[in-house]
């Protein structure tokens, strides 16, 4: 079942009680830019969820830049939006599912399965004439129970345990672009490079003039990792790996792991190493 749901197929859903909408606009360069567009307009009975506020805790010395948040604040904040077992949550942004993937892969975390992409984004469903609101939804006093999935996600030392190893049955994937991961460009974090023994699987190879790639095309994509039994993905602070383990997901890889503080806060450790690509 595909993980995706088309702007056609919520329109014709939007009435249902069923399904509570997400929305995940966000800028890196500007925290606040994602809510004001929210405000602006949205669709209509969508929820806002902030990168930085809702679905990231604390930065500390180590943990990197967006750390997991605590698991009963974010359960409040899922009960805030009125999420529940029985609830399909439909998540969107406009930045090629980067925002929305990472509360896709967070609910999934937390035990809730049923959750979907707006494929195409948020600009497309506008411009396609479907219902958009300035209306802000009632916040719910719905009560979100938590049944962390724990086995999704993994720290530093198990990394690094994976790094020094080389396990044939395991694959450490950077989901960066290829400038940062042979660290001819850092534009973010205080160190350049990636964790010895990785493989570079940028996130946008995922997609192709904007658009999506199709299952058949992301099974391919992956086929050289598939039947690995241990799958680490990370990125620079566990946001677009999840569009990486997202597009894994839809092509039929399930049991991929991330690692939430990834490369900064691999670096927050000076006494790990990196490599850079010559």
């Amino acid at each position: 079942m595909s993980h995706f749901v088309k702007a056609q197929w919520l329109a014709e859903h939007l009435s249902s009680p069923d399904i509570i909408l997400i929305d995940c606009r966000f800028s890196l360069t500007d925290s606040e830019e994602g809510y004001e567009l929210y405000v602006m307009d949205h669709i209509k009975g969508a929820f806002y969820a902030s990168l930085e506020t809702d679905l990231s805790g604390p930065v500390n010395k180590h943990g990197g830049r967006h750390p997991l948040p605590d698991v009963n604040i974010l359960s409040q904040f899922f009960g805030s939006c009125g999420i529940s077992p029985e609830k399909i949550v439909v998540a969107y942004d406009d930045s090629q599912n980067v925002f929305a993937s990472r509360i896709w892969w967070l609910l999934r975390y937390m035990g809730h399965d049923n959750v979907k992409i707006l494929k195409e984004g948020y600009t497309h469903y506008k411009e396609k004439g479907f219902p958009v609101s300035t209306k802000m939804p009632s916040v719910q006093n719905g009560v979100f129970n938590p049944e962390v999935k724990a086995q999704m996600a993994c720290d530093k030392n198990h990394v690094l345990q994976a790094s020094e190893s080389k396990k044939p049955g395991t694959v450490l994937i950077d989901s960066r672009e290829q400038p940062r991961y042979a660290g001819i460009h850092e534009p973010i974090d205080h160190k350049a490079g990636h964790i010895p023994w990785s493989v570079n699987m940028p996130y946008a190879g995922n997609i192709e003039n904007g658009i999506w790639k199709t299952e058949q095309e992301l099974k391919k994509r992956f086929s050289p990792i598939s039947e690995k039994e241990e799958i680490i993905v990370y990125c620079g602070s566990g946001v677009t790996a999840c569009v990486n383990l997202l597009a894994m997901a839809e092509s039929g890889i399930d049991h991929a792991k991330l690692y939430p503080g990834s490369w900064s806060d691999w670096i927050s450790y000076p006494e790990n190493k990196i490599e850079k690509s010559t």
